[in-house]
């Protein structure tokens, strides 16, 4: 991470000049042990030298203090993973106001900006209190507002954009979240990967075409597969468009080996079955959910980070690249945390309490909390 290190500054010019420290000294009029804590980072210049020294090496200020409140997009990736993996070991106000530090230092790194953004929106749940929650959320909101209003990024503030609609989801705000899609949820266009690997394609790359559509695909096998969980959810009360959705997930999960290739949305859906079917009073049918929810989490004992497989061959690469890599980006023991509370607290399954198949899985959910 990059900070102000005027000392490497003046070092590399003094040196470049031929000077010694004690004729630097000399021409400021401060003594050369002055000079050697400004080169060791020991103390830094009072502000009036620091157009005498600028002007000294022929150089800007901004250059004399060697300042850039940038991080590129490895120390990114790097501070998002640590702070991700450190949500546990930790009261959230300590992540909360490192994040608040980090925001203030690299107010104009917007690609970083949005990741903060991102780490704050996907961890508020660990807010004290409902106000807490709240107003994280706006703060959040604000970020993500300026990235859309100052970056010059069409893609980062496009981001933004969604993200921001997410925020107000979170907040109950259905208007605000409509209000900020309405121009994007009725755009149908030719995807920009289609047409780049047929260019590589043309070139007789054939390497780099299937590695584009391969990412194509798997982008958009989770995008169709979440529009799948959310249309299941609102057909319920649609007993054949219920059934007709649970199948052609299945399908869709059985073609990709969805429980292998990202076990998350596997065990994601099984959790959307079991609370549809309980609610549909269907209870055979739910504890059948519940049993594949518990032998995926069970082969899932440690959550694993993103990944491809014999099919996806080329996408591992492109995974890792990802602004936070390959890992998930939520801490790894509150997701497995989640998911063992999404059977244990939910009141949608109190109703099969004295139901010994459901004891069981309560059983050995029980063991996944202890291990």
């Amino acid at each position: 991470m990059n900070g102000i290190h005027i000392g490497t500054t003046l070092v590399r010019k003094r040196k470049e000049k031929n000077i010694t420290q004690e004729e630097l000294a000399h021409y400021l009029g401060v003594s050369k042990a002055s000079v050697s804590k400004w080169e060791t980072g020991a103390s830094y210049p009072d502000i009036a030298f620091l157009p005498q020294l600028a002007t000294y090496f022929d150089i800007s200020i901004d250059d004399l203090m060697n300042y850039n409140p940038q991080m590129n997009k490895e120390e990114i990736r790097s501070l998002y993973n640590r702070l991700t993996d450190q949500v546990t070991e930790r009261p959230f106000e300590d992540s909360l106001s490192e994040c608040h530090e980090i925001i203030k230092k690299y107010y104009t790194c917007y690609p970083l900006l949005l990741q903060m953004g991102l780490f704050l929106l996907n961890n508020q749940s660990s807010a004290p209190d409902p106000e807490g929650r709240t107003a994280l959320l706006h703060e959040v909101i604000a970020l993500f507002k300026r990235i859309q209003d100052e970056s010059g990024d069409v893609a980062l503030a496009q981001l933004a954009l969604k993200l921001e609609a997410t925020c107000y989801l979170a907040l109950g705000d259905a208007d605000a979240t409509l209000v900020l899609l309405e121009n994007l949820i009725n755009e149908i266009e030719m995807p920009p990967g289609i047409l780049a690997a047929s260019a590589h394609q043309m070139k007789g790359d054939t390497v780099e075409a299937k590695r584009i559509i391969q990412i194509g695909l798997f982008q958009n096998l989770v995008v169709h597969f979440n529009y799948l969980l959310n249309y299941l959810a609102m057909t319920i009360d649609d007993t054949e468009a219920f059934n007709e959705t649970v199948k052609r997930a299945q399908s869709v999960a059985s073609i990709y080996d969805l429980s292998h290739l990202h076990p998350y949305l596997q065990m994601t859906f099984d959790l959307t079955c079991a609370g549809a079917y309980a609610m549909r009073d269907e209870e055979d049918n739910c504890l059948d959910a519940l049993e594949r929810f518990v032998k995926d989490l069970a082969s899932c004992a440690e959550p694993s980070d993103l990944h491809g497989d014999a099919y996806f061959s080329l996408i591992d690469p492109w995974l890792k690249d990802l602004d936070t890599g390959a890992q998930i980006p939520r801490n790894k023991s509150l997701v497995k945390s989640d998911f063992v509370n999404a059977v244990s607290q939910n009141p949608v399954f109190a109703k099969l309490a004295d139901n010994k198949r459901y004891q069981m899985i309560q059983a050995n959910l029980g063991r996944f909390k202890t291990d």
